[in-house]
């Protein structure tokens, strides 16, 4: 599935990995299912790795659909601590910058972007994710 999420409450924390080729609805699938999942609360820190991810299938009508879509479900069941993105290479970071942009007068929170490990750990701490929350995340 080129959308997948972990919920590790002992960590205040969720896993979004995105792969192979991105799609708007598999982004609009994979946060319907987390915020309905029993294990998911609001206020949690959702770390999104799209590295796994080959190739963005998303134009900006569809960014706009997400972005929507997500102020409905945030409105709904509450909004994480914080996104904090990874997105290393030119077009995952293009993708993740247009999401940061074009929700940024639109959400209770801006998205962090991150290209690298030491950036993504920083913001990790920065979040409150200790070493025990890295460990489980692989990193």
């Amino acid at each position: 599935m080129p959308a997948e999420y972990r919920i590790l409450q002992q960590h205040n924390l969720v896993h979004i990995t995105f792969s192979g080729v991105m799609t708007r609805g598999d982004v609009l699938r994979m946060r319907s299912a987390l915020v309905t999942d029993k294990a998911y609360r609001a206020g949690l820190v959702e770390f999104v790795d799209t590295r796994p991810a080959d190739e963005f299938e998303i134009t900006y009508n569809g960014m706009m659909n997400i972005i929507r879509h997500y102020q409905e479900l945030f409105g709904a069941y509450g909004f994480p601590a914080c996104m904090i993105i990874v997105a290393p290479g030119d077009l995952g970071f293009g993708m993740a910058r247009m999401f940061e942009i074009m929700s940024s007068e639109d959400m209770r929170f801006r998205p962090l972007l991150t290209q690298n490990d030491e950036e993504l750990r920083l913001e990790l701490d920065r979040a409150g994710i200790s070493a025990a929350g890295r460990v489980a995340l692989g990193l």
